[in-house]
C-alpha cells in the first residue's frame, strides 16, 4: 500500500466540513492507518481522525493557502 503524501501544517478541504482542516500526523491504530487533522470550532481545537479509505475519497489539498 503506497503511503499518502500529506504535509503536516498544510491546509486541506474535507468533504462535509465547512472550514479547512490542518493535517497533523498519521498514526497506526489497531493495525490500520489513521490520518489526523484538526481545526478550531468555537475556539476549541478539535481532532478529526480518518481512515485511509475516507481520506482517499474526501480530502483534497488546497492549491492556495490563506492566512
Amino acid at each position: 500500500m503506497k503511503p499518502l503524501n500529506f504535509e503536516p501544517g498544510h491546509h486541506y478541504k474535507i468533504t462535509g466540513f465547512e472550514q479547512t482542516c490542518v493535517f497533523s500526523r498519521m498514526n497506526i491504530e489497531l493495525g490500520h492507518p489513521r490520518y489526523i487533522f484538526w481545526q478550531y470550532v468555537n475556539g476549541r481545537k478539535v481532532e478529526i481522525r480518518l481512515s485511509r479509505f475516507s481520506v482517499e475519497r474526501n480530502v483534497s489539498k488546497l492549491t492556495h493557502e490563506s492566512n
